[in-house]
């Protein structure tokens, strides 16, 4: 089997956690497939999901693995991702805001353990198999707004609910720990 060429890609407004740095760039040595890595800096998270996903396409990448700029994961996680040999997987974390509010929604919550079926996930720490925008068309990433214009779902489970349209499953290890930083005035 061949083996993945995988980029990590980067989306961010103006700065990375060095937690985060060290996260990617141990991911990278222990997996020994990643090629390239994409940043976009910004403040228009669907465009920049959008360039770094085109980007990747245009380079022939296999897989895409998003890293937001403020998440924090063990070394081994992208190529346990890699490994269940899944088109969109991801992972179980929360937002940053109490009361804790997760990013992911399980189709079936009595069955979300180990390793289950999501109706979406967050992309701070996804990896997707780049062959599922063979069947998509953008835009893969926006803001679905009510009728006040005020957003009502993420570009995160925009991509996702898409991604299930087009017959791709979307799925979440919840056996990897993800930290989502943030600050704390105190």
């Amino acid at each position: 089997m061949k083996k993945p060429d995988v980029a990590i890609g980067i989306a961010c407004q103006e700065f990375m956690h060095s937690r985060t740095a060290a996260s990617i760039s141990f991911n990278i040595i222990n997996s020994g497939v990643v090629s390239d890595v994409y940043m976009r800096q910004g403040s228009d998270i669907t465009s920049a999901r959008t360039w770094i996903v085109q980007k990747a396409l245009d380079e022939g990448k296999t897989h895409l693995l998003f890293v937001d700029s403020d998440m924090v994961f063990p070394p081994d996680t992208l190529q346990r991702l890699l490994d269940h040999k899944k088109a969109i997987v991801g992972t179980e974390y929360f937002m940053r805001k109490f009361p804790k509010t997760p990013t992911f929604k399980p189709l079936d919550p009595e069955k979300a353990v180990g390793m289950y079926k999501a109706d979406y996930c967050g992309t701070g720490l996804l990896l997707i198999d780049l062959k599922i925008f063979e069947s998509m068309t953008k835009p893969w990433f926006l803001f679905g707004r009510g009728s006040d214009g005020q957003p009502v779902i993420g570009e995160d489970a925009w991509f996702c609910k898409t991604a299930r349209d087009n017959g791709h499953d979307v799925w979440i290890d919840a056996q990897v720990p993800v930290g989502h930083l943030g600050y704390f005035q105190f």
